[in-house]
């Protein structure tokens, strides 16, 4: 179901769908679109003054999706990030084997190919960072579980496809790979986030005070994940 809410200038478009066993409802924000998921009980008239309520944020969302700068091409003479610098990608043809290897300003693919696609390019990339950045999670972890006074199982990087961490059952920390393109000290504000819910598990007001007792700045780093996090995830 369609439903459309004018605003000035302003336009939100948004879909309705209702679940049974849903008992909450959430706002998912799209560029274009606004998909509302509520309980089955909810009415059109609720759903609309729930909409118009939060209509500056959608907006200021929407607004924020729009200028998100597009992820990496994985193509010749492009650049790739990782921990939040912008590397030159350098492809060549190789004689031998496909590789990889980094330097200071840029990273060289060779791919047997000569006509390299971006699936290979990009699985090479990441493969490297999987391979070369598990000491950098390490340290963090380390350094945060001494500060809050837990510790977790151990550390690990995985493809996760919309969280940028969490944490199993027998309290080992997973983090999204992609997250190693972004900043150190975005890197460092997830772990501790998962860190923290060894403590507390439920996002509650107490669980955000308790990660403000050891960074006061977390706020900018949601904040930048929220307007940057879909090109770090291409």
């Amino acid at each position: 179901m369609i439903q459309k809410i004018k605003y000035g200038n302003s336009r939100i478009v948004y879909s309705i769908k209702k679940s049974k066993r849903r008992k909450t409802s959430e706002i998912h924000v799209d560029k274009k679109s606004v998909e509302i998921i509520v309980p089955e009980t909810k009415s059109l008239s609720e759903i609309k003054k729930m909409v118009e309520g939060k209509r500056n944020w959608i907006l200021q969302r929407q607004s924020q999706l729009r200028q998100e700068k597009p992820g990496p091409t994985y193509q010749n003479n492009t650049t790739v990030p990782y921990l939040g610098k912008n590397y030159k990608l350098v492809i060549k043809l190789a004689q031998k084997s496909d590789g990889i290897r980094k330097s200071d300003s840029r990273f060289v693919i060779s791919l047997r190919s000569k006509r390299p696609s971006k699936k290979k390019t990009k699985l090479l990339y990441e493969s490297w960072i999987l391979e070369n950045s598990q000491s950098i999670l390490h340290r963090a972890m380390i350094r945060y579980s001494r500060k809050v006074g837990v510790k977790p199982k151990k550390i690990q990087m995985k493809k996760l496809r919309s969280k940028w961490g969490s944490l199993s059952n027998d309290n080992t920390i997973n983090i999204n790979l992609h997250l190693l393109k972004a900043d150190q000290k975005i890197v460092d504000y997830i772990i501790l986030h998962e860190i923290c819910h060894l403590k507390i598990k439920q996002h509650s007001h107490h669980f955000w005070s308790f990660i403000e007792q050891f960074d006061s700045t977390y706020r900018d780093k949601v904040e930048w994940l929220n307007n940057n996090g879909k090109s770090i995830l291409s």
